[in-house]
């Protein structure tokens, strides 16, 4: 089968990334024996299968598709997301993205129900519904927790993440493709500071993040062969003693060496994080009027600004030292 199939950003952004590695394997397993798994859609929309489908119309290759009935955009959502999990092929921040997503889906359904109880009547007062939302929000997550072997507070957070990285999609397609294959590396506190940044600020920081990501993989690299040299030299009895060479080869490949410390860490991650607050400081002093705030709001941030600039003062007399 050859059928035209269109894509959905929703469905799309919840495909495991592959490194270029792991795709060409895809590629050449397909190419060689033929797409075995149907591409599974709903309303005409992929919603399992993406790679295949593009590696099938890239080689005209034939496929099969299956047809999901799923009543629910959402409800798709949670079955891709639940698929994923278990074939165990993502990435550490991919699983934690995609728990977030299934609880933010099931939510949503959970909502979905609750509105068709009360349309058909099964459910008493509204004033009841009202007063156990929350509730039934909660014993979701409690549930799903205890599906995947998780806490509820930490699938909970996991969904907050979720949101600030589909945020990031919208912005730029770069960085969140990067956070799902772990190139990057971002704190909750720097996702949550995009929303204030511009398209210019967040593609900087892509750069600038991509940068310290190559340097990063280039000194994993240089580690690895140094280790694969001394590891040489040793089996060709280099400056190992008789006798010796097999124990020491052993004790090697039995510890794990630390990644090695980065003094500039810490002031690239300040220095990327600083532009971001300014632009917000900058946005929020165009908006507010302080002429009608009252008091005790200008007093708080009078004393918020202070500790600020007290801070930077301090950093900024060390750096004069130095």
């Amino acid at each position: 089968m050859k059928t035209l199939l269109k894509t959905d950003a929703v469905f799309s952004s919840l495909s495991v990334p592959y490194s270029r590695s792991d795709y060409g394997k895809l590629k050449r397993n397909i190419t060689q024996r033929g797409c075995k798994e149907p591409i599974c859609v709903w309303q005409g929309f992929i919603v399992d299968g993406h790679k295949r489908y593009d590696i099938c119309r890239d080689k005209a290759l034939a496929f099969s598709v299956r047809n999901m009935k799923f009543i629910y955009q959402e409800e798709a959502v949670a079955w891709v997301c639940r698929e994923r999990l278990k074939e165990g092929q993502a990435l550490p921040f991919m699983r934690k993205y995609l728990m977030g997503r299934l609880l933010r889906a099931e939510l949503a359904l959970s909502r979905i129900r609750r509105k068709a109880q009360i349309h058909s009547g099964k459910v008493g007062e509204m004033k009841q519904i009202t007063d156990t939302g929350s509730a039934h929000e909660n014993w979701t997550a409690v549930i799903l927790g205890k599906e995947l072997s998780m806490n509820r507070s930490t699938l909970e957070g996991y969904a907050r993440v979720s949101r600030m990285v589909d945020y990031i999609r919208s912005r730029d397609e770069r960085v969140f493709r990067a956070l799902l294959m772990g190139d990057f590396q971002m704190t909750v506190k720097q996702l949550s500071c995009l929303k204030q940044a511009s398209d210019e600020e967040i593609s900087g920081l892509y750069h600038c993040l991509r940068t310290e990501a190559l340097k990063r993989q280039s000194k994993e690299s240089e580690r690895k062969k140094s280790y694969m040299r001394q590891r040489r030299t040793n089996a060709t009895g280099g400056a190992v003693p008789d006798g010796k060479e097999e124990k020491k080869i052993e004790i090697i490949t039995g510890i794990k060496e630390m990644p090695k410390f980065d003094p500039d860490s810490e002031l690239n991650g300040l220095s990327m994080t600083i532009p971001m607050w300014s632009n917000a400081i900058r946005r929020a002093g165009e908006k507010m009027n302080l002429h009608i705030a009252s008091d005790m709001a200008r007093m708080q941030l009078r004393r918020a600004l202070l500790q600020i600039d007290n801070q930077v003062q301090k950093l900024l007399e060390e750096l004069r030292h130095d």
